[in-house]
């Protein structure tokens, strides 16, 4: 029974959290692009940066009628070269990365996972920030799937549901697009 329980967890979840992806890449690439780079990549963290980066160096604002074919294709070399720098450095420096971490902890074993959580929250506080910036949708959107998702993690705690924790993320950002729906 808990392999069952596990194996839908481990299956449909994240399916659910690559199709709400793809979902809000589809806004900025279209489908195919989005279908195709969610697939690849499997985040879409990147991708979404990539293609802002893109509209950007354009001026062009993402959404708008002045989306074309030029920014399209610019957007996918973009967010295609852009994992170039993952996998080399991935390729070169893997077996560095214990020397890394105790340069960036300070000799200690007990900050390494302190350093990481922080430069996770660093970067994802970055996005976050700029997508919900000025107040709208964006803004609604990360400020309730944010607060849902903490309501989540001390419900699971509080009443030890493990499956409440594992669809977490889930449900937080299913919540956000329902939310940020009725601000727009």
């Amino acid at each position: 029974r808990k392999g069952i329980r596990g194996a839908s967890i481990a299956s449909v979840g994240p399916c659910l959290v690559m199709l709400s992806s793809m979902l809000s890449l589809m806004v900025i690439t279209g489908s195919p692009i989005a279908w195709l780079r969610v697939n690849v990549i499997g985040g879409v963290g990147y991708e979404i940066m990539g293609a802002s980066f893109a509209a950007d160096a354009m001026h062009i604002k993402i959404g708008t009628s002045q989306m074309s074919v030029d920014y399209l294709c610019v957007a996918t070399v973009v967010m295609t070269t852009g994992c170039l720098g993952w996998i080399l450095f991935g390729a070169l420096f893997s077996d560095k990365m214990d020397k890394v971490n105790q340069v960036m902890a300070g000799g200690s074993k007990a900050m390494i996972p302190i350093v990481g959580a922080c430069c996770v929250l660093g970067c994802y506080s970055n996005l976050v920030l700029e997508r919900a910036t000025p107040f709208g949708p964006g803004t609604v959107a990360a400020v309730s799937a944010g607060a849902l998702m903490i309501l989540i993690q001390l419900a699971a705690r509080r009443w030890k549901k493990r499956w409440l924790k594992d669809w977490a993320l889930s449900i937080a950002i299913i919540a956000g697009m329902i939310a940020s729906m009725a601000v727009h």
